[in-house]
């Protein structure tokens, strides 16, 4: 969700005003908006029921951090340099979720990271809680069931997922390559193999995903070349290709720890292949 599409901030209300309040706000924007390019009635009717309402609230900032974001909400292009000042899970999250749509400038591995960490935490009952405290100012039913937040709460996900996917077509492969790399270092360096959470694995799925293709062709080339100088080749040029699937190897060390990750087991084009090159090479070089 990009923050336009949230009815608090479309209306430019809060989650503890009443109903009496949206709908005043509601007419004011309709009011003032001479292209009638936005449909105010629609949002309204979402902030007005409960069942709908929800998902906008786990968009949204709760408790006192209500107060704190009407002091930016306004002007996208601090969201990055003012998360700090919210002080809830969920509301630096949005915040920064929010910054990416904005386009802000952030380094795509402290993104992860700061998604993976801030997630972690959330927790579907203290959430539920807060979004009745508001409800209950705003004079609207409370949520009875923490089911319905969970759900929620995995849509929010989703979001994050399609932010990193985002950031990650900005990038070039190599770059892409790298911070996985980066990535499963940070993990192994903090004991954590393993351990990761929704976002990282996410994460390296979508880095599997993406790399997949590529490797296999890269494989495939690799293995048509060997077969075409194998005969030919010198120690000299099969130690050049040995070398040169280092860099295949490497691509696949991200979704190896996946796989152990997840109880996947696949053989690795590249580790495969490597290990038959060198192999050769042994050969080669002792005769």
């Amino acid at each position: 969700m990009e923050i336009t599409d949230n009815a608090f901030y479309v209306l430019d209300v809060s989650p503890e005003d009443n109903k009496a309040k949206i709908i005043e706000k509601c007419e004011e924007k309709v009011f003032n908006d001479e292209e009638d390019s936005i449909d105010y009635q629609l949002f309204q009717n979402t902030l007005l029921n409960p069942a709908k309402r929800l998902y906008h609230e786990i968009h949204w900032f709760l408790g006192k951090d209500i107060k704190t974001i009407s002091q930016f909400i306004k002007e996208p292009e601090t969201y990055e340099q003012n998360i700090d000042k919210v002080t809830l899970p969920l509301s630096k999250l949005n915040l920064k979720l929010y910054a990416i749509h904005a386009g802000n400038t952030v380094n795509l591995e402290e993104v992860i990271l700061f998604f993976e960490e801030t997630f972690k935490v959330l927790r579907s009952q203290k959430i539920m809680e807060q979004i009745n405290e508001s409800r209950i100012k705003a004079g609207i039913t409370v949520v009875q069931d923490r089911k319905l937040v969970k759900a929620e709460l995995n849509k929010l996900r989703e979001d994050i997922r399609e932010a990193i996917v985002l950031l990650v077509k900005q990038i070039d492969f190599l770059t892409y390559q790298r911070l996985a790399q980066d990535i499963v270092k940070t993990l192994t360096e903090r004991n954590e193999v393993g351990k990761q959470g929704a976002v990282i694995n996410d994460f390296l799925a979508l880095y599997k995903l993406d790399t997949t293709g590529y490797l296999i062709s890269l494989q495939e080339h690799a293995i048509a070349s060997l077969e075409q100088y194998k005969e030919t080749m010198g120690k000299e040029e099969l130690y050049a290709l040995k070398d040169a699937l280092k860099a295949l190897v490497y691509a696949e060390q991200p979704i190896h720890y996946f796989n152990k990750c997840n109880g996947v087991v696949q053989t690795l084009y590249g580790t495969q292949l490597y290990i038959e090159i060198r192999n050769y090479y042994v050969n080669l070089y002792n005769e």
